[in-house]
C-alpha cells in the first residue's frame, strides 16, 4: 500500500469514529428531553400545633404552575380532605417540565373548629430519588401541616 493510500485510508477511519461519535451523542441527547404526561403525587399528615393531633377533613388544595410564572397550568388544581388519622393523598398529572405548586391547607367552611390556613411550596423538578421512571410520577412525601386554631 502506498504512503497516500494509508493515510487516505486513516483519514477516512477517522471521519467515520467522528461521525459515529457524534450519532451516539445525539442518541443520548435525546435519551434527555423532556418528557410529557409527568404525574404528582404528594402526601402528608396534618396535625393541631398545640395538641399535636390529627385534623381530619380539613381541605387540602394543590395548585400547580409552570416554573417562575403566575398561570396556573390546566387540570392543575386538585383538592382533597384529610381522612380520620389527618392523612390525605393528592394526586395531579399532565405536566411536561419544572413546576411550582402551592398546597392550602384550611379550615372547611361548617367546621367545628376552625384552623389558620397554611400555604406550602414544593418546586418539582422531575429528577433524583422521588421521581419514578417507571410511572413518570414525582412523590413528595411527608409534606405535613401543623395548623394553629383560628382566633375569632
Amino acid at each position: 500500500m502506498t504512503v497516500f493510500k494509508k493515510i487516505s485510508a486513516l483519514i477516512l477511519t477517522t471521519v467515520l469514529a467522528l461521525s459515529c461519535s457524534n450519532l451516539i451523542l445525539l442518541d443520548n441527547y435525546e435519551d434527555v428531553q423532556p418528557k410529557d404526561n409527568l404525574k404528582l403525587t404528594v402526601n402528608g399528615v396534618v396535625s393541631d400545633v398545640e395538641t399535636n393531633q390529627p385534623i381530619s377533613g380539613i381541605k387540602i388544595t394543590l395548585e400547580a404552575f409552570a416554573e417562575n410564572t403566575p398561570t396556573l397550568l390546566p387540570d392543575a388544581a386538585k383538592t382533597v380532605h384529610t381522612d380520620e388519622n389527618g392523612v390525605y393523598t393528592i394526586e395531579a398529572s399532565g405536566f411536561s417540565g419544572t413546576i411550582t405548586c402551592t398546597l392550602t391547607a384550611e379550615s372547611p367552611e361548617d367546621a367545628a373548629v376552625k384552623y389558620e390556613t397554611i400555604t406550602n411550596k414544593v418546586v418539582v423538578t422531575w429528577d433524583g430519588s422521588s421521581f419514578d421512571e417507571t410511572s413518570n410520577t414525582a412523590y413528595v412525601n411527608d409534606c405535613n401541616f401543623q395548623m394553629s386554631r383560628a382566633t375569632l
